[in-house]
């Protein structure tokens, strides 16, 4: 009798668990070295989910992580910065995602900007923004605007 309802207590337990891991924001990071892709063209890089550079780069290998800049209040975008070979300027990846304002330990003030000094992608974690309202509610807010 008790190891059964111990073993129901267990179990709510973990459907308790579960649901909070499913509510809480996921951690997201910069790619990873060996997901970036240059251009042989353009000369610049990329990477999967929307990370691009803006300027040419003559590095043909990614050698290193340098770290992760937050710009933004407590809304904004994270930019990451890439070592590559041939000794030629270090790449930065965008991205147009909104981020949460980092808050783990790696982010630093510096110069009005979060700075994540780090050789690792996964010392720089970053939560993406996600609205509340759905679509569908969203699209009824603007139909709902006043019309003039």
């Amino acid at each position: 009798m008790w190891l059964f309802i111990i073993f129901i207590n267990g179990l709510t337990f973990a459907q308790q668990v579960d649901q909070k891991a499913l509510d809480e924001p996921k951690n997201a990071f910069c790619p990873p070295l060996n997901q970036l892709v240059r251009d042989e063209q353009g000369g610049k890089w990329s990477a999967p989910g929307g990370w691009y550079t803006v300027t040419f780069s003559f590095g043909r290998e990614v050698t290193g992580f340098n770290g992760a800049i937050f710009s933004g209040q407590t809304l904004g975008t994270v930019s990451c910065i890439y070592s590559v070979s041939n000794n030629a300027p270090k790449i930065t990846l965008f991205n147009t995602q909104l981020i949460s304002k980092p808050t783990s330990k790696n982010w630093a003030s510096k110069d009005r900007k979060l700075v994540c000094s780090a050789t690792q992608v996964s010392e720089c974690p970053f939560v993406p923004f996600k609205a509340n309202t759905s679509d569908k509610d969203l699209n009824q807010m603007i139909l709902d605007l006043p019309k003039r």
